[in-house]
């Protein structure tokens, strides 16, 4: 929340010292090199409108990707948990996922937790499956699939949630994370 109401606050600077600079440089500017300098072609009252739409759609477009990137109670993460509370691994889509429940910084603050999820793997071997398309229809449609390089066995992945599965497997593990806890309180 601190980083996007920064965001704000900057953006909002930033287009102060453009109007600024749009309004008091052209005329300092002839004084200065001593040369006539063309003036703008519209008014200058518009020139404040124009500078908040542009950065109020530059800060929502911002503020779009970080919701999405990021929550706030759980993330999930890129990169492993510095502090580990809990692993193991969920069945979904029919290849096994391993799962890191743990803090992303060297304290323990709740909108530090976050959910890394690692996968998929082979569930009777045990490999990373690699990404392959394989033909469907004389060649000309191919569906994807992952393999597994070890036991040469293919597991369909799901259309509905095709390349979101990472993140629909931590939403998942997030979901029943909520559930336990919540259980737990009471």
């Amino acid at each position: 929340m601190r980083g996007i109401l920064k965001d704000i606050c900057i953006g909002v600077l930033a287009g102060f010292i453009t109007n600024l600079i749009w309004i008091y440089l052209p005329p300092l500017l002839p004084e200065l090199w001593k040369m006539q300098i063309p003036t703008l072609t519209w008014p200058y009252w518009t020139l404040p409108p124009v500078t908040f739409s542009v950065l109020f759609i530059v800060s929502a477009r911002i503020f779009r990707a970080r919701k999405r990137s990021r929550r706030v109670f759980i993330g999930f993460g890129r990169q492993r948990p510095k502090i580990v509370e809990a692993e193991g691994h969920i069945d979904a889509f029919g290849v096994r996922w391993k799962i890191i429940l743990g803090y992303s910084g060297y304290l323990r603050l709740k909108d530090e937790f976050q959910v890394y999820v690692d996968g998929p793997f082979c569930p009777t071997c045990d490999y990373e499956l690699d990404i392959r398309e394989k033909p469907k229809l004389f060649g000309w449609l191919t569906r994807k699939v992952w393999h597994c390089a070890s036991c040469s066995q293919d597991y369909n992945r799901p259309s509905k949630y095709l390349y979101d599965e990472e993140e629909t497997v931590g939403k998942i593990v997030e979901a029943d994370y909520r559930r336990r806890e919540k259980q737990r309180k009471k």
